[in-house]
């Protein structure tokens, strides 16, 4: 297994020049030595890019910092060290060109992988990056049953195969049993934008307001209101670092009946305790206001449609009192997106809009966000 060089190799060597001793006859022997690979220098320069410790100006080029500004780089490399630890070292390179490779990256938890690419001429700066998935360490199904069954309250899961023949359920603990599902019902909302786009309703690069504004919102926060954005642009927030305005922007544009129609036609075992589907403004609000939230609870789904009508203002993101929030989980059975596990991974199993958006063209280059099983971001590829 190929081993990377200390990190002093970061910066290339100068090309040298040495002349050898020559008689007064012969012509001077230059020889060039040549740097360190400027892939290689790229390639090692990604574990500190990933743990924040580098510019990313320095790595990147800048159609990439176009498409995929800082603050999403930063989000996600976040996400990752959070959840696996810091990335350590470069454990392999599989080249696949001049420019590309498929790298595995050791993080304190796992190892990822990661394809990587760079440009074909000077600076030779960083114009695609996409990681593909993650293997954590000693991991087993038999260490993931142990760790959900030490969970407080209930908890669940379900691994199946996808293949030509169908879907196969392989393991399962509570695989039938409801969930607070927090953002991964944006989902059913991206399921249901790609449908419109696929019928021929729109197009991802129509143009809308942002129009909204509400907390955990990385992608659109400061945004102003009347932002215009491209429904691509909305959809690769809400995936790639779970913006809460840019979901809501598309639950206002799609219509809330369209979105929960998509779920009814993914499937779902329980729709009683999955509708009305909320925004998430709607959610902060109802969970920040105790008298609200009660009178919710009780009403029928009817009435509860009719109370998300009436109440408006006070279901507005000014009304929002996170202090009401705390530091748990409030109201995680009556106020959520709820779905099994099963059911569940039917939106995570809706084919991905393989069609490349309007908007996804950068000096010839392609950027694609979109996940391929569940929100399981993947960085960014140009």
């Amino acid at each position: 297994m190929h081993k990377f060089r200390n990190l002093a190799l970061l910066f290339a060597l100068p090309l040298v020049t040495m002349a050898t001793a020559v008689s007064a006859k012969e012509p001077k022997i230059v020889v060039e030595l040549a740097p360190a690979s400027t892939f290689d220098m790229r390639v090692e320069q990604l574990v500190p890019v990933l743990n924040g410790q580098m510019a990313y100006e320095a790595f990147f080029t800048p159609s990439f910092l176009a498409a995929v500004p800082p603050a999403q780089i930063k989000a996600i490399s976040d996400s990752f060290t959070q959840q696996y630890g810091k990335a350590l070292s470069v454990q392999s390179v599989q080249r696949s060109g001049t420019n590309n490779a498929t790298l595995q990256v050791e993080y304190d938890k796992a190892v990822a992988t990661i394809e990587i690419t760079t440009e074909a001429s000077p600076p030779f700066k960083v114009a695609g990056l996409l990681a593909k998935g993650f293997a954590v360490k000693g991991d087993s199904i038999d260490k993931i049953k142990a760790d959900f069954g030490a969970l407080s309250g209930t908890s669940g899961f379900v691994v199946q195969k996808l293949s030509d023949d169908g879907v196969a359920t392989l393991y399962a603990v509570n695989a039938d049993t409801q969930f607070a599902t927090g953002s991964t019902f944006k989902l059913y909302v991206l399921a249901e934008l790609a449908s419109q786009v696929a019928g021929g309703q729109r197009r991802w690069s129509d143009v809308v307001p942002l129009g909204v504004r509400n907390h955990s919102s990385a992608g659109t926060q400061n945004w102003p209101l009347d932002t215009p954005v491209t429904l691509q642009t909305l959809a690769t927030w809400m995936i790639s670092v779970s913006d809460n305005a840019a979901t809501d922007a598309l639950m206002r544009e799609l219509g809330r009946d369209a979105v929960e129609g998509k779920l009814a036609t993914i499937g779902h075992s329980a729709p009683d305790k999955a509708l009305p589907m909320l925004t998430t403004v709607e959610a902060f609000a109802l969970k920040s206001n105790p008298a609200l939230r009660q009178r919710f609870e009780k009403a029928s789904e009817a009435g509860q449609r009719e109370l998300l009508t009436s109440e408006r203002a006070a279901l507005s993101y000014g009304a929002i009192d996170m202090s009401q929030l705390g530091s748990g989980p409030v109201a995680i059975d009556t106020i959520e997106w709820s779905a099994s596990p099963k059911r569940h991974n039917l939106a995570a199993q809706q084919p991905p809009p393989h069609r490349q958006p309007d908007r996804a063209r950068h000096h010839g280059s392609q950027q694609r966000y979109w996940p391929c099983n569940g929100k399981q971001m993947a960085l960014f590829r140009i």
